[in-house]
């Protein structure tokens, strides 16, 4: 899920996401994994912690919820900041990844620092025991190229 523009905010999605854990438990008596996707309002690592924060104080929701991070999105929020707003993020919230450079094969050579990002990733996958990783492309012909990369990193 995308928070949308304003005015979501943590609480305004929040309800959301119960209204559909209603929805979908009544029609098909299960109820998914919900995970939020730092964009727009919710895009920084302080944004993400002030929205599980509240997510926590829903147990219900939170246990059908997670955040899912695109670290490109979280560079370009941030900048210079990347690192400690990454250092911002709650761990044990995050369940899945997408791993692109502006919807390209991730490299070495980006300004995002792809060594701290896949610590971040060891680091929820040693806490949360899995997450999905999207390698994000817009192109067939990366899919492999950006998997290769993922695995050069997990190693």
């Amino acid at each position: 899920m995308h928070p949308g523009y304003k005015p979501n905010t943590p609480r305004t999605v929040l309800q959301g996401v119960a209204q559909l854990i209603m929805k979908w438990q009544e029609k098909y008596e299960v109820t998914p994994l919900f995970l939020l996707e730092n964009r727009t309002d919710i895009s920084n690592g302080r944004a993400l912690a002030q929205f599980w924060s509240e997510a926590s104080l829903l147990p219900a929701e939170s246990a059908h919820l997670g955040i899912v991070l695109d670290f490109c999105q979280l560079y370009t929020s941030t900048k210079l900041r990347f690192m400690s707003e990454l250092q911002l993020v709650p761990v044990e919230a995050v369940k899945g990844f997408h791993v692109h450079w502006r919807h390209l094969q991730p490299s070495l050579d980006n300004p995002l620092d792809w060594k701290e990002a896949f610590a971040f990733i060891r680091h929820a996958l040693a806490t949360n025991g899995e997450a999905y990783l999207l390698p994000e492309v817009m192109h067939s012909k990366a899919v492999e190229g950006t998997v290769n990369f993922c695995r050069m990193f997990l190693k």
